[in-house]
């Protein structure tokens, strides 16, 4: 969508209503990625999407997501669009998330 439209906006409204019990509880975890920060961008596994002082902690999370194959997970991309092209391409961490 273009720019100012509410993509991000309605991103956090929906976050907030999930962890309130009021929407989509069919997913265990969600998990928003804001595309624009620079830690995220600089992931080169999906343990680093995790903050946690215990490094095991992380580790352990990204694990488990990938043992379930992502089932129960509702994984938001915001600010995808955004992204520079080089992380947007065929065998970059986030297409490989997409597209399995």
């Amino acid at each position: 969508g273009a720019p100012g439209i509410g993509k991000s906006t309605f991103s956090w409204k929906l976050c907030r209503k999930w962890g309130k019990g009021k929407i989509l509880q069919r997913y265990q975890l969600l998990v928003m990625l804001r595309l624009r920060d620079n830690r995220v961008r600089r992931a080169t596994n999906i343990a680093h999407f995790f903050r946690h002082p215990d490094m095991g902690t992380q580790e352990a999370a990204a694990k488990e997501i990938v043992r379930r194959r992502g089932k129960g997970l509702l994984l938001l991309l915001e600010g995808f669009d955004e992204l520079p092209t080089d992380l947007r391409s065929e065998g970059s961490l986030f297409m490989r998330i997409i597209t399995g």
